[in-house]
């Protein structure tokens, strides 16, 4: 099975533009059968260590996510991680000021050392997303709008059920259940996604210019919590919302099975150290 052209999907539904994107579930089993990728494909948790016995984290598959998530599915099935990478990209100011706004797509099941190169094909294009003009406004909902057309297929998985049987590049089949892991964004990126307030943090509760040394950071307690923010936004107590740099919407990744969009957010070395860090 391969992508071509032929592959996009146009919706002409989307605010400022046409959107133009690919079913999901063929990308996702295009790398799964990849032939490269046959002996390096990595399908069930592990759990490795150093000869002092310490814990050694790795890929994916040796964190706590892999091992927490597999214990809420059924027996047998095989977890594809998700990541999902985004950017809006200023493109000329020659011929209009035009930008590029693309949605790329990628499995953990795939190593890290090969999926960070370039020329193993295994970053995909699956949406090009409606660039807004100069000034415009809900340029956020417009992100969802596409992620919710894009990703439908992930949000409505039911994890509950046999999965979905696909080959894999070894020549076995699984009972796969893709779940969105990570986002990889820039920051301006990750507010949208997240719904907060700019200037706040994705992931965790901590103030707007309030210290963040190890003294007082203190990452299970003031990590966000998708279910709060829920009930919060049910029951209308807007001014805890603000409080909590949180926008009083209706986040679509709240529904997304055995996905917490305050913990997407990945350290990216572009955007968070060079440029963050050493340009600024």
């Amino acid at each position: 099975m391969g992508l071509h052209n032929d592959s996009w999907i146009q919706d002409d539904s989307h605010i400022f533009a046409t959107l133009y994107y690919r079913d999901i579930f063929k990308c996702i089993q295009f790398l799964l059968a990849h032939f490269p990728f046959q002996a390096h494909l990595e399908v069930e948790p592990v759990r490795l260590a150093d000869p002092e016995g310490r814990r050694i984290y790795s890929e994916m598959n040796t964190g706590d996510w892999w091992w927490d998530t597999q214990d809420q599915l059924p027996a047998r099935a095989t977890i594809v991680p998700v990541i999902c990478a985004s950017d809006e990209t200023h493109l000329t100011n020659c011929s209009g000021d035009r930008h590029a706004w693309r949605l790329y797509l990628t499995i953990h099941n795939i190593p890290k050392d090969i999926w960070q190169t370039s020329i193993n094909h295994d970053w995909i294009l699956v949406a090009r997303i409606p660039c807004p003009p100069k000034g415009a406004k809900k340029i956020d909902k417009a992100l969802h709008n596409v992620v919710g057309t894009v990703w439908s297929q992930l949000r409505y998985l039911d994890i509950s059920g046999p999965g979905l049987k696909w080959d894999c590049a070894d020549g076995i089949q699984r009972q796969c259940y893709p779940l969105l892991a990570a986002w990889v964004g820039d920051y301006l990126e990750q507010v949208m996604v997240a719904q907060v307030s700019y200037g706040s943090c994705p992931m965790c509760e901590i103030p707007k210019g309030a210290p963040m040394g190890h003294s007082t950071f203190r990452p299970l307690a003031n990590s966000r919590d998708q279910h709060i923010h829920s009930e919060l936004l049910e029951d209308k107590i807007i001014d805890a919302l603000h409080t909590l740099g949180v926008r009083p919407i209706r986040n679509q990744f709240w529904q997304y099975p055995l996905c917490n969009v305050y913990h997407l957010w990945q350290p990216d070395e572009l955007h968070q150290v060079l440029l963050g860090l050493v340009k600024d």
